[in-house]
């Protein structure tokens, strides 16, 4: 039998709700959309009730933990397949949004878990303003074997992200814990569910890009596995209406953030009409992406002729095409690309530019320092 109290009391009237929802649906109660809409909004204020009444009692159970996004879950997909059947796809407007983050966040964790690159950033993202950071921050623990030294960093009031001081060593085991669950953030903001993510270091691969000799070196665990020319971005500014468009490649330390043997690149997507001198929209092959806003490693075969002597790119490191799916294949999520001896501005933290913050910096962005 599982600990009648009331935090479990609240977790069970949910589940029973579900099959009250369901039936009014169907079409065969009379008034059943209102019933519904009033049964699925009392089923949703107990799914904040139950967790604040769990913590504030110290009544947190196993079976509490287990049942209680397994109630959400049961709940939205019910009203939500049976709206979306009935023609109204506006069903999404009564699902809590905050729902919908938590499922999000779930599938994250389990779809990432892996092996990851020695530059690993672990982010945690909350759906809602965070403004106690020091109570939150407290619940989020990250372990690692061997252990490492590392520390938090708030971002802006829903993301923070976390990394140890130097690289990891290759095999290093990492697990990320958010122990949030009925614990007060915000007022009257509580963590909806707990969450946990482990993944596995791999190789040490790390490149370093070199402006002054425009090579990419890579390096696999020390040793150097491959040498490629590129052509990076040709510098200089354009400005557009009110703002300033760079076509440096930012120096600083990036971290491979995902990859793809087809991307479509747009240039108006960062503010640079597709019309104009320098715009673009085209089809690149055996691309590696390190920065947010759109920095990558990829093939381009038009700039062979540059590749190791000029910069001609906007921004991205152009490749030719066997050095481009060779360094794709090689990547892994969290790599590490050194870019030096750049013009313009550094790499910013908004960038994917973690590593380029001293760790002394990087430590004062935590609630706790």
């Amino acid at each position: 039998m599982f600990p009648l109290n009331l935090p479990n009391a609240l977790t069970m009237l949910r589940i029973l709700a579900v099959p009250v929802v369901v039936v009014a649906l169907l079409g065969e109660t009379p008034n059943g959309d209102e019933l519904a809409a009033a049964v699925f909004a009392l089923a949703a204020l107990t799914d904040g009730l139950d967790g604040y009444f769990a913590r504030s009692r110290d009544a947190v159970t196993t079976f509490g933990k287990l049942m209680d996004p397994l109630a959400d879950k049961l709940l939205i997909i019910g009203a939500f397949i049976l709206l979306a059947g009935r023609g109204f796809m506006m069903a999404l407007l009564l699902i809590p949004w905050s729902m919908i983050t938590v499922i999000n966040a779930e599938l994250w964790g389990y779809i990432y878990q892996g092996t990851y690159g020695v530059g690993t950033v672990i982010v945690a993202h909350f759906d809602e303003p965070i403004t106690d950071r020091a109570t939150a921050e407290q619940r989020l623990v990250v372990t690692t074997s061997p252990p490492v030294q590392g520390s938090w960093y708030w971002v802006d009031d829903q993301n923070v992200h976390w990394r140890p001081e130097h690289y990891y060593a290759p095999g290093t085991t990492v697990t990320a814990k958010a122990q949030v669950y009925g614990v007060r953030v915000a007022d009257g903001l509580y963590g909806q569910e707990d969450s946990q993510v482990t993944f596995r270091i791999g190789d040490a691969h790390i490149s370093i890009a070199d402006d002054a000799t425009k090579q990419v070196g890579v390096y696999n665990n020390g040793k150097l596995v491959r040498t490629m020319p590129t052509s990076m971005g040709m510098g200089g500014t354009q400005t557009i209406g009110a703002r300033t468009l760079s076509f440096w490649t930012p120096p600083g330390i990036y971290t491979v953030i995902g990859k793809a043997p087809l991307v479509i690149m747009d240039s108006s997507t960062f503010g640079l009409p597709i019309n104009s001198r320098l715009g673009y929209r085209v089809a690149i092959h055996n691309a590696t992406q390190i920065s947010t806003d759109g920095i990558y490693l990829h093939q381009l075969d038009e700039t062979v002729w540059a590749q190791g002597n000029t910069n001609t790119s906007h921004g991205c490191l152009n490749l030719n095409a066997s050095n481009a799916k060779w360094f794709m294949d090689f990547s892994q999520t969290g790599d590490v690309v050194e870019v030096r001896n750049t013009g313009g501005p550094p790499l910013q933290l908004a960038q994917n530019g973690d590593w380029t913050l001293p760790w002394e910096q990087w430590r004062k962005g935590s609630a706790l320092s």
